[in-house]
């Protein structure tokens, strides 16, 4: 019983992590759409993409198609996501808000593609998935960064 439980979370997991990775796009085609973000916050969308990326090397260290593919989609929408909240993103300040959260993005993205390569595999995998874990909690824990503003304005239209 126990096994078969094991199993069916194994074979639901990637797709519940793609519906997971699916959820801002509502947020997201409303940016579009107003062509303004608000007072949305841009870090769920580039801790998404950092996230992700670490999941990405994890499987691929580990030889684990699920979780490798499932998370290169969240790459990809979070690259979508972020780039959509940049197009659109005008309050004071934006640029410099933007060029920070790409080059955090990036600075993970080329931190674990260097451990990856310089350390034996088993270890980059072991620091990379303590690493995800980290990440994953940033990523959940993301939009609390607009709390302040839901508080001030006795709003919750800031939370993505």
């Amino acid at each position: 019983m126990m096994q078969s439980l094991l199993a069916l979370c194994g074979t639901l997991a990637p797709y519940c992590g793609v519906l997971c990775f699916l959820a801002p796009m509502p947020t997201i085609l409303e940016v579009a759409r107003d062509k303004s973000t608000g007072a949305l916050p841009l870090l769920p969308y580039s801790s998404m993409i950092s996230n992700s990326f670490v999941w990405v090397m994890y499987g691929l260290l580990k030889n684990l198609p699920s979780v490798y593919m499932s998370n290169a989609v969240g790459v990809t929408l979070g690259t979508y996501y972020f780039r959509t909240y940049t197009k659109y993103c005008t309050t004071i300040g934006a640029a410099k808000q933007i060029r920070t959260h790409f080059r955090g993005a990036a600075c993970i993205i080329v931190f674990n593609m260097c451990l990856a390569q310089i350390l034996e595999k088993d270890m980059a995998a072991d620091i990379i998935g303590k690493e995800g874990v980290f990440y994953c909690i940033v990523l959940f824990a993301s939009p609390l960064v607009a709390l302040k503003h839901v508080l001030e304005t006795k709003s919750a239209a800031s939370i993505p």
